[in-house]
C-alpha cells in the first residue's frame, strides 16, 4: 500500500510538472549592499535590511529611517506586509514590537507575560490586530489576536520541526524538513507540498515561490504548480518575490531579476 502511494505521488508531481509553464528569468541589474540580512521591498519599493541589530526603512528618495531594541536581543523576524503595522519579532526576548510606518513604536506583545505563558519560536503578520504565531510548546501554530491577549484559531500538532515561517493576511506557510505546510485562517491545513531540497521560498499575495533543485517553482492562488523556471543561482543568503520580480542577496550584493512566461 505504501509503495502504491508513493507511486501514486511520484506520478502526480511528474504530471504537475510537465503541466506547469515554462518561464524564463532575466537578471535586471545588481545593487552592492553590505549588510547583516536583506528584508526586501514593501509595496511602496522602501526597502529594508537589518545592520548592526538595527531595522533600516530606505524610501526610494533614499531616505533613511531606523529602529533598535538592544535590551531585546538579534531580530528574528521582520514582516513589513503592513507598512503601516511593521511586525519585529525577537525570538530570544518572546517579544513581538507592532511599529508604524516611521518605524516608531506603537505596540508590543509579551508573550511572557500571558497566562498559559506562550513560547514562539516564528511570528507575522495577519488580518486586523493578529499575529500568525508558532507555538514550541504546543507544536502548533495560532491566529493571535494581541489586542485581546486571546488565540482565535491553532492547527492540530504538527509532528516536524519548523524551519521558517512565511505569511500573507489570510495564509500561513510553515517549512519543514519534508516541505511546505499550508494553513488558513481557521487553523486548517489546507494542502501539504513535499519538497526536501528547498533552498528558499517566499509568498506574495497568494502566490508561493519555491527554490528547489528542480528550478523555480511558482504555485498560483490554488497553490497547483503553474510555472517552471530552470535556474542556476549562485550561493546566496535569502530570496524575496514580489510582483513577478525576484531578488536575491549574496552578503555583497542585491540581485535583480524579472520573471517571464514563454506561453
Amino acid at each position: 500500500m505504501k509503495i502504491n502511494w508513493l507511486f501514486g505521488f511520484i506520478v502526480l508531481f511528474m504530471f504537475s510538472i510537465s503541466n506547469a509553464q515554462e518561464s524564463t528569468i532575466d537578471l535586471i541589474k545588481t545593487e552592492k549592499l553590505i549588510v547583516d540580512a536583506f528584508l526586501g521591498f514593501d509595496k511602496f519599493e522602501n526597502k529594508y535590511y537589518i545592520k548592526h541589530n538595527t531595522l533600516f526603512k530606505i524610501s526610494p528618495s533614499n531616505e533613511e529611517t531606523a529602529f533598535q531594541d538592544l535590551l531585546l536581543g538579534d531580530i528574528s523576524r521582520v514582516d513589513f506586509l503592513n507598512p503601516n503595522k511593521i511586525i519585529v519579532f525577537y525570538q530570544m526576548a518572546n517579544v513581538v514590537i507592532i511599529l508604524d510606518n516611521r518605524l516608531t513604536e506603537i505596540d508590543r506583545q509579551n508573550f511572557n507575560t500571558l497566562s498559559p505563558f506562550k513560547n514562539v519560536s516564528h511570528a507575522g503578520s495577519s488580518k486586523d490586530q493578529s499575529l500568525w504565531i508558532y507555538n514550541i510548546d504546543l507544536n502548533q501554530l495560532e491566529l493571535f489576536d494581541y489586542r485581546y491577549d486571546k488565540t482565535i484559531a491553532q492547527s492540530l500538532p504538527i509532528n516536524n520541526e519548523i524551519l521558517n515561517l512565511k505569511n500573507n493576511f489570510n495564509f500561513c506557510f510553515l517549512q519543514t524538513s519534508d516541505g511546505i505546510l499550508i494553513y488558513n485562517i481557521y487553523g486548517s491545513l489546507l494542502k501539504k507540498i513535499p519538497k526536501r531540497d528547498i533552498m528558499g521560498f517566499d509568498v506574495f499575495k497568494n502566490k508561493l515561490v519555491i527554490h528547489s533543485q528542480e528550478g523555480l517553482e511558482i504555485y498560483n492562488q490554488n497553490f497547483d504548480l503553474e510555472e517552471l523556471v530552470k535556474v542556476n543561482f549562485e550561493d546566496y543568503e535569502s530570496l524575496f518575490y514580489k510582483d513577478e520580480n525576484l531578488y536575491l542577496y549574496n552578503g555583497e550584493k542585491i540581485f535583480f531579476y524579472s520573471i517571464t512566461n514563454k506561453n
